[in-house]
């Protein structure tokens, strides 16, 4: 079987003509139906094989994901030499002046 990996998140590409045929047409029959193939191993499934516009929004929701993870790296970065407990401390206080306003009604 000759496959060609592809980059990204290394998907690897094998022609249908490549495969068994009872695989093959439950590749065919769940692109037709929007559906996906669930390959098992030992009754636990290993693998799922989905249609390329399902593959594609997978793609961009893996983007979304890294992007949205990033602020977190970004702010960690921004306050690397900050020691924790201080952090807490000035959150801690922060909380406690939300309240207050809260409490007297106060909207920001």
């Amino acid at each position: 079987m000759a496959a060609t990996t592809v980059a990204a998140r290394a998907s690897v590409i094998v022609g249908l003509e490549e495969l068994g045929d009872e695989l093959a047409a439950a590749i065919v029959r769940a692109v037709a139906t929007g559906g996906r193939v669930v390959l098992v191993r030992d009754g636990q499934p290993i693998a799922t094989v989905l249609a390329i516009d399902d593959a594609a929004r997978l793609d961009r929701f893996d983007a979304e994901r890294d992007a949205d993870f990033a602020v977190f790296s970004e702010i960690s970065d921004a306050f690397g030499d900050v020691d924790p407990e201080d952090v807490e401390r000035e959150a801690a206080l922060a909380r406690a002046e939300m309240r207050v306003e809260r409490a007297a009604g106060i909207r920001l």
